[in-house]
C-alpha cells in the first residue's frame, strides 16, 4: 500500500460489508425528512451520553460553521492554538473576533502545548470560547487529560470549551474518556468526525457531545438539523459505529506504518521525523 503524505483521509478506505447497506435504502425512505435519525441513540448509547445532548451535522466543519456563527460576535475573545486546523482561524477572522494564540513546544523529544501556558491566557483575557485540539493537527500531539480537566476549571462558567477530536482513534495508548469528561463539564463539546478513524470522509457526518449547560450557554437561533439528517449518512453511520472491529485493526496497522516512515526518515540522518497521535 502505498503512504501518501499529502492526504489528511484514511486510504484503507471503509469495511466493504457497508455496501449493502447502501443498498437497502429505498425509494420510500426518501419521501419525508429524516427527523428520527437512528443514529443518535446509537451515539447516546456507545458515549453513556443523553440524546438531547448530540447534535449531528455535514461534518465538522459545519459544526464548526454552527458553534462559531451562534456564539461568537464580533470583538469576542477566542483562544485558539497557534498550529492548528486552518479554518477556525478563518472563519474567526471572518466574524472579526479578538483571536488570542497558545504556542506548541518541543516536550520530551515531541511537541505539545503547555498547560501553564494556556492557563495563565484564560486569566489574563478570559476567553468566550477556547479551542483545543487533541489530537492535534497538523503536528499530531495529544494533551493529558489531567492537563485538559485543569484547563476547563480555569474556564468561566459562561464560556465553552470546544474539543476537537476528529483525529481520535490512532493513539498508541487508549482513546480519551470524553463520557467522564462531559459528565464532569457543563460547558464542554467534542466534537467527532467519520472522515479519519472511519475512512469515510464522503459520507459528511460529524457529531458533537455536549454538556449539560452548552446548548443553554450559546443559543441556538436555529435547532441543528431540524429537518434531520441525510439518511445515507445517517443509515451509514449507524452501521459503521455498531461494527468498529475492522476500523480498529486498520488503526493499527496505520500506527505501525506511522512509525516505520518515522524510523525511516530519521535512519536517513538528513531531517529529524516525529511521531504523533494522529492519522499521519
Amino acid at each position: 500500500m502505498k503512504v501518501i503524505l499529502d492526504s489528511d483521509t484514511n486510504q484503507y478506505g471503509p469495511d466493504k460489508r457497508i455496501e449493502p447497506i447502501i443498498r437497502k435504502i429505498r425509494s420510500k425512505d426518501l419521501l419525508e425528512y429524516n427527523k428520527s435519525p437512528k443514529i443518535i441513540p446509537i451515539i447516546s448509547k456507545k458515549f453513556k451520553i443523553d440524546e438531547k445532548n448530540i447534535i449531528i451535522e455535514d461534518g465538522v466543519l459545519n459544526l464548526i460553521v454552527l458553534v462559531l456563527s451562534n456564539f461568537i460576535n464580533k470583538g469576542d475573545k477566542v483562544l485558539i492554538p497557534e498550529q492548528g486546523y486552518h479554518f477556525y482561524n478563518n472563519y474567526l477572522k471572518m466574524k472579526q473576533a479578538r483571536i488570542i494564540y497558545y504556542p506548541s513546544r518541543k516536550i520530551k523529544g515531541r511537541f505539545g502545548y503547555s498547560c501553564d501556558e494556556i492557563t495563565k491566557r484564560i486569566l489574563a483575557h478570559k476567553p468566550k470560547l477556547v479551542l483545543l485540539i487533541d489530537p492535534n493537527i497538523p503536528l499530531g500531539y495529544s494533551m493529558k487529560t489531567e492537563d485538559i480537566n485543569k484547563i476547563i476549571k480555569t474556564v468561566s462558567n459562561s464560556s465553552i470549551i470546544l474539543l476537537d477530536q476528529v483525529h481520535e482513534g490512532f493513539r498508541d495508548n487508549k482513546d480519551k474518556d470524553v463520557t467522564t469528561l462531559i459528565k464532569s463539564h457543563s460547558n464542554l463539546m467534542v466534537f467527532r468526525s467519520f472522515s479519519k478513524f472511519y475512512a469515510s470522509a464522503a459520507i459528511r457526518l460529524g457529531f458533537a457531545l455536549c454538556g449539560s449547560s452548552v446548548k443553554k450557554i450559546i443559543s441556538f437561533s436555529i435547532n441543528p438539523k431540524y429537518l434531520g439528517v441525510n439518511c445515507f449518512s445517517d443509515s451509514l453511520g449507524a452501521y459503521i459505529l455498531t461494527h468498529e472491529g475492522y476500523y480498529k485493526k486498520i488503526a493499527k496497522k496505520i500506527i505501525k506504518t506511522r512509525r516505520e516512515v518515522v524510523d525511516t526518515i530519521n535512519h536517513s540522518g538528513f531531517v529529524k521525523a516525529y511521531d504523533t497521535d494522529n492519522l499521519f
